[in-house]
């Protein structure tokens, strides 16, 4: 049996119905069913929180965009008070969160929409939403989790929810990221993002990180078994978390349970600072990179560099790695063994042809390191090719 729809879409001739409602609730209506407050939320919505030139409102930490009819709506009104909508009695006060739900669905009988109420109309323009605009920016606006993003879908639509492409932020500007665990301040996933950041940690070397295995100095810490230095950057913040946890028990632990959480669950906390702070394409991989490249660059290491290690020790992706083994190449700071292991094989091979499936199982390098000595070696003149994927070595 097809699944039935619990909220139909609205019509934009419905819509026009339900926006041009004229009276007080014409306002409410734009609040509740354009910028998809919750009545909570427009009742509680202070002139302080709108900004009119940037057409946003900001709300319980996120920014919410409006329309130009909603923007020029409230242009129009003569402010009573520090609220948008406030007492009918005292304009120091905000509405009754009551008197607003019932002024709404009044307002909705009148235009003849008696199923739909204050969350239903909410709802709607969600969907709406989740219809044109990627899922992330449907939660960064709407304060709703992604998860639950997709079940209100599931419950109220028919078949899979529609792809949009996530719009690919620039390259992360460390400032910008600053500034938003300062505004975070010290939370889960602020010290998560900390450690992953500036201290090179993956989830699975940070959650069973506690006070013993730091030292006192700050100096050193024992992560997974290893002990190594603490980076100077992380210092201060350890030493704040330390008098916040008075020493004690894991270094990342539930606000209630005051115990390690799940991988899933601190990965998940993460993800919704980034949402809403605006930082889509960040994730902990991503910052965990920026500060592995550094300590690499700084101290390369004795073992053989391929785009495979640099890809499991720093969680980078296999572009990203091609490009660092690349430049660690040409600055002649790959440990010698990889050049040195590629020129025996073609010298095994002298005189005769050879595949890149044989120079990769006889190598063992990856694809995108195979690939650039190949290259190297076309432009020296060892190698030369014969077809696709097959090479004479001279």
């Amino acid at each position: 049996m097809a699944q039935k729809e619990i909220l139909s879409p609205l019509t934009p001739a419905e819509k026009e119905r339900i926006f041009q409602v004229s009276g007080p609730t014409v306002l409410p209506l734009r609040l509740i069913g354009d910028c998809a407050l919750t009545v909570e939320e427009a009742s509680a919505l202070r002139w302080e929180d709108v900004d009119l030139d940037a057409k946003t409102l900001s709300l319980s930490g996120r920014k919410v965009p409006i329309s130009s009819e909603t923007a020029v709506l409230l242009k129009e009104i003569s402010w009573q008070g520090p609220y948008v909508l406030p007492a009918v009695r005292d304009a120091r006060t905000p509405i009754n969160r009551a008197a607003l739900s019932r002024q709404v669905r009044q307002a909705l009988d009148r235009a003849g929409f008696p199923h739909l109420d204050a969350s239903s109309l909410r709802t709607l323009r969600i969907l709406e939403l989740l219809e044109t605009s990627p899922i992330e920016e449907v939660s960064r606006a709407t304060g709703y989790e992604v998860r639950s993003l997709r079940v209100l879908w599931d419950r109220n639509r028919k078949g899979p929810l529609p792809t949009r492409p996530r719009r690919t932020a620039a390259r992360l500007d460390e400032a910008d990221l600053l500034a938003a665990l300062e505004k975070e301040g010290d939370t889960l996933a602020a010290r998560a993002v900390w450690l992953s950041w500036q201290g090179g940690l993956t989830v699975k070397g940070m959650l069973p990180l506690t006070w013993k295995d730091i030292s006192p100095s700050f100096r050193k810490w024992t992560v997974q078994g290893k002990s190594s230095q603490v980076p100077e950057t992380l210092c201060p913040l350890l030493r704040r978390w330390r008098r916040a946890d008075g020493g004690t028990g894991p270094i990342l632990r539930g606000v209630s349970s005051q115990t390690v959480p799940e991988p899933a669950f601190l990965v998940r906390r993460v993800s919704e600072f980034f949402l809403r702070e605006g930082l889509d394409s960040v994730t902990l991989a991503s910052v965990r990179g920026r500060a592995g490249e550094k300590r690499l660059l700084e101290d390369l290491p004795s073992a053989p560099v391929t785009v495979s290690s640099l890809r499991r020790e720093l969680g980078v992706s296999q572009t990203r790695a091609a490009e660092m083994v690349q430049t660690l190449t040409e600055q002649g700071r790959i440990p010698p063994d990889n050049r040195a292991r590629f020129r025996a094989v073609l010298a095994a091979h002298q005189g005769g042809t050879v595949t890149t499936a044989a120079l990769r199982q006889e190598t063992g390098f990856a694809p995108g390191l195979l690939a650039y000595y190949i290259k190297e070696a076309l432009a020296s003149g060892t190698l030369r090719k014969e077809r696709h994927g097959v090479y004479r070595c001279l």
